[in-house]
């Protein structure tokens, strides 16, 4: 389990923030900006998504800015992204 807080991703390619392989994430007050999409890795998850969980992980996602994203979140893989409320942080 780990806590990503108060970062500003811009311009990445394929995904903006990740949550992989069984684990816990915390994303709270990012703001992920223009992710842009990477045809030429041949994954086809990496089409521009700001926030991607996957490999029955969770991410757990409080007052972040998802702007300019092809997409804006993704779970694969028995994942789950889910919106808390402040005191469910």
């Amino acid at each position: 389990m780990d806590t990503v807080e108060r970062n500003v991703v811009r311009d990445a390619l394929g995904v903006g923030l990740y949550c992989n392989d069984r684990s816990i994430c915390r994303f709270g007050r990012n703001t992920v900006v223009g992710t842009r999409p990477d045809p030429a890795s041949g994954n086809r998850l990496r089409r521009g998504v700001a926030l991607l969980a996957s490999f029955e992980s969770e991410a757990r996602i409080w007052q972040n800015r998802l702007v300019a994203n092809p997409v804006a979140t993704t779970a694969v893989t028995d994942s789950l992204v889910r919106t808390t409320a402040a005191s469910g942080w």
